[in-house]
């Protein structure tokens, strides 16, 4: 019951800091308006996400997930640009591995595979200077906050040559929930292009790297682990 609660208030305090973050971005785009500083968009992408400089993880390989937010950006000047999301990703590692058994007198083996998914809630603030005669091309740094909504394992054996095993019986292996943290922040860096829909509607590709800098293990015994997602995003500017 107490991970529930905590849990739901993890969720809450996350679900206010949305609420307040899209309340003040309403007020600063209601008074900028006028000078079309601001800018709104929507984002959607896939991640392929790492855990790095840890011997937990080192045999964990990322699988292809998906982003989804929005965006705001302030204009500085023709060149510069400061930009920040509020994204949902979803990330997964996938680890498959081989057992042997023995059983009733006779060996056997069987391969388990091992997938950890991630939910986050994704906040990056980064800096775009763009070039070009259309100021088309981009490039951004800065920095990104995570917040992990949950972690999941699922374990269980996808081939069996064991008299005892079958395919899809579960496997018990360390729970992540046990071992990574919540928060997490890093430097990002990355490319953009712009191309326009519309004089009004604009669509920008972004490849973009994420890349840890904090320790996210809850246990001193392990060795630091630390995130890398990389990104492909595609925003879609609001014509407003």
């Amino acid at each position: 019951m107490a991970n529930i609660n905590e849990m739901n208030e993890k969720r809450t305090n996350v679900t206010s800091l949305i609420l307040i973050i899209i309340f003040v971005s309403t007020n600063l785009f209601s008074q900028e308006n006028e000078n079309k500083k601001f800018n709104y968009g929507i984002n959607l992408g896939g991640n392929l996400f790492e855990l790095k400089k840890s011997d937990i993880y080192d045999q964990y390989s990322g699988r292809l997930n998906y982003t989804f937010g929005f965006s705001i950006a302030y204009k500085i000047n023709q060149n510069l640009s400061l930009l920040s999301n509020i994204n949902y990703d979803k990330k997964a590692i996938v680890w498959e591995f081989n057992v042997s058994s023995v059983s009733n007198g006779g060996f056997g083996s069987f391969t388990v595979e091992d997938k950890v998914r991630f939910g986050y809630i994704n906040v990056p603030v980064f800096f775009r200077y763009s070039i070009g005669n259309s100021k088309q091309i981009g490039f951004n740094l800065g920095g990104f906050y995570n917040h992990t909504l949950n972690v999941e394992n699922e374990s269980k054996i996808i081939e069996s040559e064991s008299p005892i095993n079958d395919v899809g019986d579960e496997f018990i292996t360390q729970q992540s929930e046990n071992i990574v943290g919540d928060n997490d922040f890093g430097v990002l860096f990355g490319l953009s292009y712009r191309f326009a829909l519309t004089e009004k509607d604009h669509l920008i590709i972004e490849l973009r790297n994420e890349f840890g800098l904090a320790d996210i293990s809850q246990i001193p015994e392990f060795s630091k682990i630390k995130t890398n997602t990389l990104k492909l995003i595609l925003n879609w500017q609001l014509p407003m």
